[in-house]
C-alpha cells in the first residue's frame, strides 16, 4: 500500500507557494493594467478604461490601488457623460470606503458626484469585557431569634466579571438605542455578630445572563466622543452558590469548633429572574469603521433577590442562625469594548 501521510507537509507547502506566486503575479499584472489605464485617461481615451479595470477591481489589487482604480472608472464614466454608470461605481466605492473624505487632489467632478450621496451609520456591533463591584441593599431584615442583637453587613469581597456582545441602532447621528446580551458574575460577602457568642460570614456568588436596553446620547467632540446613557435590564440567574462560616467568640470558641460549609448551591433561595435600572457615562475613541469605548455604569436593583418560599431553610436557621432578609443588588460596572460601524450609502 502506498502511504501519502509523510508527503502531505511538503505538498501543502508547494501548493501554498504556487498560490502565493499566482497571487503576486496577478497583482503585478493588474498594477500594469492600472498604469496603462491611467496613461489612456491622460490621453483622453476613456471608453475602454472601465472594461480594462473591471476584473482587477474585483480581485488582484491592494485596497489602495483598488480605490485608485475605482476613482479612475468613475471619472471615465463622468467624462463620457454616462452618469448612471458613474453613480453605480460611486455607490460601490462608498460601500467599500464609507468614511471617505475628499482629498485636495480629487478632481472637482469626482467631488461633485460624491456630494450627491449620503453615508449614514445604521448600527454598530461588537463586544465588551469588564468587571463589577456588587453592593447589596437590605430592604427588610429577618432573623430566626432576637433581632435586637442583629448587626448585619454586606460588602463585595472581590470584583466580579462580565462580558457580552451587542448592537447600537442609530436613531440620529447622536442618539442611539443599545441592545446587548451579557454574562455577569458577581460576588458579595455578608457578615453579622450573633447573640453575643458567635460571628457569621457568608461569601456568595451569582452568575446570570443580562439583557440590557439603553438609550445613549453621544456628544460631538471629534476623535474622542463622551456619551451618557440610561436604561433597564432583564436578568436570568444561572447559578447561585455560597460558602458559610460561623465561628464562636471567646469564651465559647474554646469549647466549640467553627461550623463550615463550602460551595453550597442556594438556587432555591434566590429568585431566578431580576430587573435592574442603570445610568452611566463613557468615552469613545474613533478608529476607521468603528470605535473603542470605556464605559462606567451604576446599576440599581429593582427586584428582591430572595425567594421568600425558601427563606426559612432549616440548615441556615439551625446551623448558622441565619435567615435571608430581603435585599436588592446594586452594581458599579466598568467595561472596555469595541464596536464596528455598519453604514448605508445612498444617493440623496
Amino acid at each position: 500500500m502506498i502511504r501519502f501521510a509523510n508527503c502531505s507537509g511538503p505538498i501543502l507547502l508547494v501548493v501554498l507557494f504556487f498560490a502565493f506566486s499566482f497571487h503576486v503575479k496577478s497583482q503585478e499584472n493588474c498594477i500594469n493594467i492600472l498604469e496603462e489605464a491611467e496613461a489612456l485617461f491622460e490621453q483622453g481615451i476613456i471608453e475602454e478604461i472601465p472594461g480594462m479595470l473591471e476584473d482587477c477591481i474585483k480581485r488582484g489589487l491592494s485596497p489602495e490601488d483598488r480605490m485608485r482604480a475605482q476613482k479612475l472608472v468613475i471619472l471615465s464614466y463622468l467624462f463620457d457623460k454616462n452618469i448612471e454608470e458613474a453613480e453605480k461605481v460611486m455607490l460601490a466605492f462608498l460601500r467599500a470606503h464609507p468614511e471617505y473624505e475628499p482629498h485636495p487632489t480629487d478632481p472637482a467632478e469626482f467631488v461633485q458626484l460624491l456630494s450627491n450621496f449620503e453615508v449614514k451609520p445604521v448600527f454598530s456591533m461588537g463586544t465588551r469585557f469588564g468587571s463589577n463591584f456588587a453592593s447589596p441593599v437590605i430592604s427588610q431584615a429577618y432573623v430566626p431569634y432576637n433581632i435586637s442583637d442583629y448587626i448585619p453587613g454586606f460588602s463585595s469581597f472581590h470584583p466580579g466579571l462580565q462580558f457580552g456582545a451587542g448592537i447600537n441602532i442609530y436613531l440620529t447621528n447622536r442618539l442611539e438605542i443599545g441592545l446587548e446580551a451579557e454574562y455577569m458574575k458577581s460576588n458579595i460577602r455578608y457578615s453579622n455578630t450573633q447573640y453575643g457568642f458567635s460571628k457569621l460570614k457568608i461569601e456568595e456568588s451569582h452568575e446570570r445572563i443580562q439583557f440590557p436596553v439603553s438609550l445613549k446620547y453621544v456628544f460631538p467632540y471629534g476623535i474622542w466622543s463622551p456619551y451618557i446613557k440610561a436604561g433597564a435590564s432583564y436578568g436570568i440567574v444561572l447559578d447561585s452558590r455560597a460558602g458559610f462560616e460561623r465561628v464562636y467568640t471567646v469564651p465559647a470558641s474554646t469549647l466549640h469548633e467553627p461550623v463550615l460549609s463550602r460551595n453550597v448551591n442556594i438556587d432555591n433561595m434566590r429568585n431566578s429572574e431580576s430587573w435592574m435600572g442603570f445610568f452611566g457615562t463613557g468615552v469613545r475613541y474613533k478608529i476607521p469603521r468603528g470605535f473603542f469605548f470605556l464605559d462606567i455604569s451604576y446599576c440599581f436593583g429593582l427586584s428582591n433577590m430572595v425567594n421568600p418560599k425558601d427563606r426559612w431553610s432549616q440548615e441556615t436557621v439551625f446551623d448558622y442562625y441565619h435567615v435571608d432578609g430581603d435585599f436588592r443588588m446594586d452594581y458599579l460596572s466598568l467595561s472596555f469594548g469595541f464596536r464596528l460601524i455598519i453604514y448605508n450609502p445612498r444617493k440623496k
